[in-house]
C-alpha cells in the first residue's frame, strides 16, 4: 500500500477535479457536464484505488486506468472548448494541467512496472539459488 496523499500526481489530479467541478456547475449541457466530471474524478480515484492495492502489478493496473481517464478528460476539455463552454483561458489552463498529469502518470506507471519487474526477477533468483542440486 502506498500513501496516496503524498503523491504529487494525486494532489494535482484531485485539485483539477475540484476546479472542473466548479467550472461545470453552470453548464446547461448536463451530458457533457456529467461525462467530464466522471472522467476527471476517475483520475484521482483510480490512483487511490491502485495505491491501496497489495501488489505492484495491481497498482500499475489502476495507474493505467487513471491514465486512460486522463486522456478522456483531455478530450472532454477540448470538446467543451470547441462547443463554447470553456473560454480560451480555462481551456489552456486545464489542458496544460491534464498534459502534466498524464506525463506524471506515465512516469509513475513506468517506475512501478520497473519495480515490479525487478522484484519478480529478484524473487526468481532467490528461489533458484535456494534449490539444491543433486550430488
Amino acid at each position: 500500500m502506498h500513501p496516496y496523499q503524498k503523491l504529487l500526481v494525486w494532489q494535482r489530479a484531485n485539485a483539477l477535479a475540484r476546479d472542473i467541478y466548479g467550472t461545470t456547475a453552470s453548464w446547461r449541457d448536463q451530458n457533457l457536464t456529467a461525462q467530464l466530471r466522471r472522467a476527471v474524478t476517475s483520475v484521482p480515484a483510480n490512483i487511490v484505488e491502485g495505491a491501496g492495492s497489495v501488489t505492484q502489478s495491481q497498482f500499475a493496473r489502476y495507474l493505467g486506468f487513471a491514465l486512460a481517464s486522463a486522456h478522456e478528460t483531455h478530450n472532454h476539455i477540448d470538446f467543451a472548448h470547441e462547443v463554447g463552454y470553456l473560454e480560451n483561458r480555462d481551456h489552456d489552463r486545464y489542458g496544460a494541467e491534464i498534459v502534466a498529469i498524464k506525463k506524471m502518470l506515465t512516469a509513475l506507471l513506468r517506475t512501478v512496472k520497473q519495480n515490479d519487474a525487478s522484484r519478480t526477477l529478484a524473487a526468481k533468483r532467490s528461489t533458484t539459488s535456494t534449490r539444491r542440486t543433486p550430488a
